[in-house]
């Protein structure tokens, strides 16, 4: 198998990296990044401050953290790979909120980067919502209440 005697570690947080998965296993082969909340998509004029320094600690400053306490440790043991899950609003605007689609923009970054600052393998991984069919996408119902009325 080929993750026989690989540690990966996949977090939606940065607090206790590295101690937990060296002192368990004495290495740390992957880290996934994978912590994320929306924000109502929020307009730009209507963020309130609050929302945005949470959005960004949670889905950019997290990530960041988790990288800079991983790769040191993986760079000891002769390298690692970095999964940071990002979003497809990460590649377009439109996706989601002002915050979110920011923060997932600094994910594709930070992603791109870490090969050439970090000396690690980095992927990143773009989830998104499938359109889903009017009639299930809950327009239908509205359309017909509003005729019925």
């Amino acid at each position: 198998m080929r993750f026989e005697n690989h540690v990966a570690l996949v977090t939606g947080a940065a607090s206790g990296i590295g101690r937990a998965a060296t002192s368990t296993y004495g290495r740390l082969d992957i880290l996934c990044n994978n912590a994320g909340i929306m924000d109502l998509m929020t307009p730009a004029a209507d963020v309130p401050l609050a929302l945005w320094d949470r959005v960004l600690a949670v889905n950019l400053t997290g990530p960041f953290l988790a990288c800079r306490r991983a790769i040191p440790l993986m760079l000891q043991q002769g390298g690692g790979s970095i999964v940071n899950t990002a979003s497809e609003a990460g590649l377009r605007g439109g996706a989601a909120g002002t915050p979110f689609t920011v923060s997932k923009h600094g994910v594709v970054g930070l992603t791109r980067v870490s090969p050439f600052t970090m000396g690690t393998r980095a992927f990143g991984v773009m989830p998104s919502v499938r359109a889903r069919s009017k009639r299930r996408s809950g327009l239908e119902v509205d359309r017909r209440t509003r005729q019925g009325s």
